[in-house]
């Protein structure tokens, strides 16, 4: 794929057709399969719960930019004022409790897995989602979907990031991206670049 003049933007929530939403919530999805698993193994339904929240002007996923191929969706990304986290995540999760109820067993999986993630308080752009399609992987969609977020916002950026994936540790450091504290041992570490 060339960054020919036959890609273009648009954003998830002005996208016309379900099947167009649903590949962005699945794209989501495959961004943070590690959290929403634990809500079910479903991914029809995660998917069906994700795309809900595309049109929902608060939730993390609303913002979303989804880039554009010949008329074929290749990746997106979504980000926001880390201010906006904490609101964001909450309308999140509520929107996916519609979907899932909240059991026992479900509550205990998310105090544990929210032991695993770094707790941040930087104030600038939060990427909370970035993702291609897998067939376009290793093509420089994801280096052009990073790019045109840290060019749109300004200040520091700051994302999570599962420490045991390499790939994914290795493309944010190779693009100015270090871990905001080095001595945390967080599975789930925030990385910040200034």
């Amino acid at each position: 794929i060339s960054r020919s003049a036959s890609m273009n933007w648009s954003f998830a929530r002005d996208l016309e057709k379900d099947e167009d939403r649903r590949q962005v919530a699945h794209l989501a999805y495959q961004a943070s399969a590690q959290f929403y698993d634990l809500f079910t193994s479903d991914s029809e339904k995660l998917t069906e719960a994700l795309a809900a929240q595309l049109v929902d002007h608060k939730s993390e996923l609303s913002d979303c930019r989804v880039l554009w191929h010949e008329q074929k969706i290749v990746g997106m990304y979504c980000a926001f004022r880390s201010e906006e986290l904490a609101e964001r995540q909450t309308v999140s999760f509520k929107s996916l409790v519609d979907f899932f109820p909240l059991g026992p067993e479900l509550l205990v999986k998310l105090r544990q897995y929210r032991e695993l993630v770094e707790p941040t308080s930087i104030d600038g752009c939060y990427l909370s989602r970035i993702a291609t399609e897998t067939k376009n992987r290793s093509l420089g969609i994801g280096s052009y979907l990073l790019s045109d977020c840290e060019k749109s916002s300004k200040g520091p950026k700051l994302l999570h990031v599962n420490r045991n994936n390499s790939v994914a540790m290795q493309f944010y450091q190779k693009r100015g991206y270090a871990p905001l504290n080095p001595l945390h041992n967080y599975e789930i570490c925030a990385l910040v670049k200034y």
